[in-house]
């Protein structure tokens, strides 16, 4: 009887690929986003975009005017009094929060942007990976990769819903504070309640284009290792199928990159300063605030590390994979002049930051390291005291 119960219980698939297919519902729940995202992406049709498009320009605003902010404490001699606590958490929040607008901010604007190709590149690939069953190669089951982006679609529904409930029990300055006190014809009650709005509602749109840039690059990086993966035993022909699929996905590799080409760097550069202030934050202050007020800091520093564990080291071994690839093919027909000469120009895949470099194997361990590295300087040279 137990096992007949237990048969009937349906578990839900929790894979990648699914977890961005409720990502698509889910990021648009309250409006359209510049991509959507079914079983195949394309970009939004204009009217029902606009109102992504004034979030985006909001976005703008608000990460200029924090830089601004940020700035100008930075080069003043007399530092801000709103700045001032006993316990710093507030310069804390503002560099969290000025970091996370800043890529959401960048994401944003570069998805209107590059709808196009992102789009593109994402709908090649799958048909790349519809001869390796990509979509049907993942089981329903409890797929470690799956599960933590299963997870970042509990933390897009948290974030907001958090940080409105803590900005209502424990007032702070947060960044929302240092973008209105500049609007002089607004009465106080009027920015607290503007506050009261504006925190959830770009909350949630932080929240959609960081996790939901997560989401995208991971299940691009599955989609290229399982596009580089050989099977054994293999003919003329399908040898001859390999390298041309190789070579599509040098083309999409090219397009991928056009599409992320500034979201990549300036994610990571800001994850990074996340990652170091909000492990900051629950390690100095888990015993001088309420730890209600900790939560967003503790879902933000997992997210990233697990970000920095999980997806960094998928989008870094792809570069590895494909020099393996062209490697094997090397030893199976560099004999012959023609495929010698054909190899040459089968230059390895991978993502770029930007103009700088290309993620490697190594981005994971350099990332994890310099975190923990970084993390351990602040609480020593803060020493004992709780000010920042």
């Amino acid at each position: 009887m137990t096992e007949t119960f237990l048969s009937k219980i349906l578990i839900p698939s929790v894979t990648p690929f699914d977890a961005l297919q409720r990502f698509g519902k889910l990021g648009s729940f309250f409006y359209p986003q510049s991509i959507t995202w079914r079983e195949e992406p394309y970009p939004t049709q204009w009217p029902k975009v606009i109102t992504a498009h004034v979030m985006t320009g909001l976005l703008f605003y608000a990460s200029l005017h924090l830089t601004w902010v940020g700035f100008q404490q930075i080069i003043s001699y007399e530092k801000d009094p709103d700045f001032s606590d006993n316990t710093g958490l507030t310069g804390l929040v503002f560099i969290i929060g000025h970091c996370s607008v800043i890529a959401a901010a960048t994401a944003s604007t570069f998805y209107g942007v590059n709808a196009s190709s992102i789009s593109l590149g994402f709908r090649q690939l799958q048909k790349i990976c519809r001869s390796t069953n990509y979509e049907k190669s993942w089981t329903p089951k409890l797929d470690q990769l799956g599960l933590y982006l299963h997870s970042l679609l509990g933390t897009i529904i948290f974030a907001p819903v958090s940080l409105t409930l803590i900005n209502l029990l424990y007032p702070i300055n947060d960044p929302s504070y240092f973008i209105l006190r500049s609007v002089p014809i607004l009465p106080a009650w009027g920015k607290t309640i503007l506050r009261a709005v504006s925190i959830p509602l770009f909350g949630w749109q932080i929240s959609v284009m960081n996790m939901g840039t997560i989401l995208i690059l991971c299940n691009v990086a599955v989609m290229f290792h399982d596009s580089l993966t050989i099977s054994s035993n293999l003919n003329f022909t399908q040898e001859t199928n390999y390298l041309v699929k190789y070579r599509q996905l040098q083309i999409v590799s090219v397009t991928m990159n056009q599409g992320f080409f500034y979201v990549i760097p300036v994610g990571l550069g800001c994850s990074f300063v996340c990652s170091v202030a909000s492990a900051y934050v629950v390690i100095k202050f888990f015993s001088v605030v309420p730890l209600a007020t900790l939560t967003p800091a503790v879902a933000i520093m997992s997210s990233l590390v697990g970000m920095s564990h999980v997806g960094l080291d998928l989008l870094g071994n792809i570069g590895t994979r494909s020099a393996n690839f062209v490697r094997y093919f090397g030893f199976r027909r560099g004999r012959e002049p023609y495929w010698r000469r054909k190899l040459r120009s089968y230059s390895n895949i991978g993502f770029r930051v930007g103009q700088f470099t290309t993620l490697g194997k190594k981005v994971r361990v350099n990332f994890l390291s310099n975190l923990l590295y970084y993390t351990a300087t602040a609480l020593i040279s803060s020493g004992g005291n709780s000010t920042y």
